[in-house]
């Protein structure tokens, strides 16, 4: 004959049965929170700002939105304004992210009175931003700043 403790053992071991074997299957915190970083650095498509630094009159900042395809082809819009412009300027942008490397032009840029060209390239490998230069060309011109894009 059964005691009352081992049927109470019996039954109390089924009802736990699929709590552990679903704990088994389950990715621990530390792979959850990789698995969601790596979805995030998959792709550096939304919101975007940067700033050139060190600050000065001649500071720009940007602000844009980019969109990916699945082939790494990004495509944007937004503003730049330089610090002692008196009104933003809209521009476009394109390029591409074949991770880790990200690559943008930047068109229909104003910089020190004339019309640039920026481009930047540097490796997305924290969420959160790239840090390099952005190096703006002209006929007859070129200067590169250090800038910091980071998603929004």
């Amino acid at each position: 004959m059964e005691s009352p403790v081992t049927r109470h053992f019996f039954r109390l071991s089924l009802t736990m049965m699929p709590l552990f074997a679903a704990c088994l299957g389950s990715p621990t915190m530390g792979e959850q929170i990789e698995a969601s970083l790596e979805a995030q650095l998959k792709s550096v498509e939304g919101h975007w700002a940067g700033t050139t630094y060190p600050a000065s009159s001649n500071t720009i900042t940007l602000d844009f939105t980019l969109t990916q395809q699945p082939n790494g082809q990004l495509q944007g819009s937004g503003t730049m304004k330089e610090a002692n412009a008196p009104a933003p300027v809209a521009i476009t942008i394109t390029g591409t992210f074949h991770r880790p490397t990200l690559t943008l032009t930047l068109t229909g840029m104003i910089y020190e009175g004339r019309a640039v060209t920026g481009s930047i390239r540097g490796d997305y490998v924290t969420v959160g931003g790239v840090g390099d230069a952005l190096r703006l060309t002209a006929e007859g011109y070129e200067k590169v700043l250090t800038i910091l894009l980071q998603e929004r």
